[in-house]
């Protein structure tokens, strides 16, 4: 007796038992095919399932010559195969194929695997026009379809985007779409709305902070340098038990690294098991030491990662030795310090692994300029316009009295701004008085010596300094936060007030601490 699609819902009582043997489903598959249950759509589907955890090449295989395929059920459960294989790209292709060749309707279980799909690789833009089409199928309200567009759009850097569908979920009672925007906030340069949004998220009834989303917040404490409440969430971790994984081990060292505690951020780094360890974490410690000025303890780290870890160092573990290897004077690891062609070298290398990195432009730019070739810094800013990338502009914080204090460049919007540049004239004649010449190798512009010494006389770092002179007694310690690196031309500069004005000044810019004592500072000009 054959049989056709007449039958009931239960599947083939073979389907019944787990089993990822690919010879037994191959049996299996024979089975169906004697008894006609072939055709039977969820032993199909079933036999399906099973398979991918097996050979998802054999899954392919079936899928492609079912003469069932238009099924929708059968499309998602081998779309769901290739997104859980890691293999985005041919999602994409199979689902677009199929919609082209066949009369079949996507369901709310299609997009979310299809939206990972394009989680997975950026690079695949096909998430906005999927959008769309949820939209047509007014599917736009299915909790799983939105919290995976949050997570797409995240991935995609586009906060904006992923911000408008979390307003416009009815229920917000879901971790995933929660931390999928937490984590987009804190990746895509705002960290104070990642952190905003955590502490909605705490108030939230019946949603459970996990190790995932605290690794957001903590990554957002780093990034804003908030050492306070970056311990405060430690203690929480602390007092709830909460496992420490690689993932929020990692966020931990990260941010204890660049809130300049080094012994906290080791201390977490070898609480986590070598099992467990990975290039990531591994990255995080190194890259804490040699953002702190640590050059033979992140070299020493570097070498035991290399020897005894098994993991393969990625291109931030070697920037971070790289720069070790300056700290330290090893010419034979690094030969990097004021090798200009080394630094051209590295910062286009840079630019290919990371092309919307505006700091990486800067870099190069600063390389020729101090070259003096004018033409290749303008071939710089052309291919930044034509990559569409904008240089994010230089600003310098001083915290004080509880509140922050910010400047730009030239900034004269300080209700105190009279008193700051006064302040400012009279470091600048202290510095001339001892010697002091302004650096202007690194101004981009293609101008006289005088106007290069006015626009660097009114770096936003020297502006928030000469606003700490003013505002603090006589011994007391100055910290400056600047979202970018430190010009050579502040750099020397800063060395010399420390000793003219008898003052403790630290920096933290964008590459790491710099601790100006006495004439010197802690990077021993290696940054």
């Amino acid at each position: 007796m054959t049989h056709s699609t007449h039958f009931h819902n239960a599947i083939h009582p073979l389907l019944e038992q787990k089993c990822s043997n690919l010879n037994r489903l191959k049996q299996i598959h024979a089975q169906l095919i004697t008894t006609g249950f072939i055709h039977h759509s969820p032993s199909l589907t079933k036999l399906l399932s099973l398979s991918q955890s097996s050979s998802l090449a054999y899954a392919s295989m079936l899928f492609n010559n079912t003469p069932h395929k238009a099924d929708i059920i059968l499309l998602n459960t081998i779309l769901r195969g290739f997104v859980n294989h890691n293999f985005p790209e041919l999602a994409i292709k199979t689902y677009t194929e199929m919609i082209q060749d066949y009369d079949i309707s996507p369901d709310r279980f299609t997009f979310p695997s299809l939206l990972k799909a394009c989680t997975q690789d950026p690079v695949l833009t096909n998430g906005r026009s999927l959008h769309s089409q949820i939209l047509k199928l007014g599917l736009e309200t299915d909790l799983y379809t939105q919290t995976a567009l949050i997570a797409m759009y995240s991935a995609y850097r586009d906060s904006s985007s992923s911000r408008k569908v979390f307003d416009r979920m009815e229920q917000k009672k879901n971790e995933i779409a929660w931390t999928s925007m937490i984590n987009g906030y804190a990746r895509n340069g705002s960290p104070r709305e990642a952190l905003q949004l955590f502490f909605l998220m705490k108030q939230e009834q019946g949603l459970v902070i996990d190790e995932v989303t605290m690794a957001s917040a903590v990554s957002a404490c780093g990034e804003l340098r908030d050492l306070n409440y970056g311990k405060r969430l430690h203690y929480e971790i602390k007092k709830s038990g909460m496992r420490i994984c690689v993932v929020l081990g990692t966020a931990l060292v990260d941010m204890y690294s660049k809130c300049g505690e080094l012994d906290l951020a080791r201390e977490i780094f070898d609480m986590i098991h070598d099992d467990d360890k990975n290039v990531v974490s591994w990255s995080a410690m190194i890259s804490g030491y040699s953002q702190n000025n640590q050059g033979n303890e992140a070299l020493r780290l570097f070498k035991e990662m290399v020897s005894n870890s098994g993991h393969k160092p990625n291109e931030i573990t070697m920037m971070a030795a790289l720069s070790a290897c300056g700290q330290t004077g090893d010419l034979n690891l690094g030969k990097v310090y004021n090798n200009v062609e080394l630094g051209e070298e590295a910062a286009k290398h840079l630019l290919e692994i990371e092309p919307n990195n505006d700091g990486n432009y800067v870099l190069l730019s600063n390389i020729y300029a101090r070259k003096k070739q004018w033409e290749e810094v303008r071939g710089v800013r052309l291919l930044m316009h034509l990559r569409g990338i904008r240089k994010v502009p230089g600003c310098s914080s001083i915290v004080m009295d509880g509140g922050s204090h910010e400047f730009t460049v030239g900034d004269r919007a300080h209700p105190e701004s009279e008193k700051i540049y006064s302040m400012l004239n009279v470091v600048s004649d202290r510095l001339r008085a001892a010697g002091y010449k302004a650096e202007t190798s690194e101004v981009l512009l293609n101008i006289d010596e005088e106007e290069k010494e006015d626009s660097l006389s009114q770096h936003s770092e020297k502006l928030a300094l000469s606003f700490g002179l003013i505002k603090t007694r006589p011994g007391d310690e100055i910290l400056i936060l600047k979202n970018l690196r430190v010009c050579r031309d502040c750099h020397s500069a800063f060395k010399m007030i420390s000793k003219l004005f008898q003052r403790k000044i630290t920096v933290r810019d964008r590459s790491r601490f710099h601790h100006f004592r006495n004439g010197t500072c802690s990077c021993k000009d290696y940054w």
